[in-house]
């Protein structure tokens, strides 16, 4: 934590108040390879709590299910500091949902969801807001869309279908979005079966190939799909 506070205040020392600072609890895809481990909800919440501690120029002393520090502290706070905002990237379900509002300043959703999809999450965030007491208006929230404006069908293809190939195969993640996107989990199944994810030495597509190799089993990705 000491590490991430230091350099987002660097940042926002450096350049101003535009930095917004965005942590999240990561897959098992690509963490596996990295002998690391999802953090759980209660270590995220703990750990932005520790950055604001930080950056407020407390000296910290901490043990819990992140690890134990019994010494933590930024030696040289500039004067005025305007802490960074905060985001969650989350897929916003009931738990991140609650997580958000009580620890966060922002909500970052990922690509592949639907408008009525998003439209759930963004609501389902409102309700946790008013039941906890804070103002909806005070939790912004952002939806990143895969976008080809005006490319021809292969270029399209490329940086959307492929693209959802590497959202749409990391395990755990893939069931997840096509589930709240209320798709039909057949295409998936035949996705993950693709010959070329055979002999993978990853767990995930987009650690052994570049979006643009994925034009096979991008073919399985439904237009539909895309489109929605």
């Amino acid at each position: 934590p000491l590490h991430m506070a230091g350099m987002a205040a660097t940042f926002q020392a450096a350049f101003g108040p535009r930095l917004v600072l965005g942590l999240g609890r990561g897959n098992p895809g690509w963490l596996s390879g990295a002998g690391l481990e999802m953090v759980g909800y209660q270590g995220l919440e703990d750990y932005v709590a520790l950055l604001h501690r930080l950056w407020r120029g407390e000296t910290v002393a901490y043990q819990g299910v992140l690890g134990d520090f019994p010494h933590l502290e930024l030696e040289d706070v500039v004067e005025d500091f305007v802490p960074p905002p905060v985001w969650f990237g989350t897929l916003g379900q009931p738990v991140g949902a609650r997580t958000a509002v009580r620890s966060f300043d922002g909500v970052l959703l990922p690509p592949v969801f639907t408008p009525a999809a998003t439209h759930t999450i963004v609501a389902r965030l409102r309700a946790e807001c008013e039941a906890m007491g804070r103002d909806p208006a005070g939790l912004h929230v952002c939806q990143s869309v895969i976008t080809a404006p005006e490319l021809d069908d292969i270029e399209t293809r490329r940086l959307a279908h492929a693209r959802a190939v590497t959202y749409l195969d990391a395990p755990g993640y893939g069931e997840m979005l096509v589930r709240l996107n209320h798709w039909n989990m057949g295409p998936l199944r035949e996705l993950r079966n693709h010959r070329q994810f055979a002999s993978m030495p990853t767990a995930v597509s987009d650690l052994s190939f570049h979006r643009h190799e994925l034009m096979g089993p991008a073919s399985l990705v439904p237009d539909a799909w895309m489109q929605a």
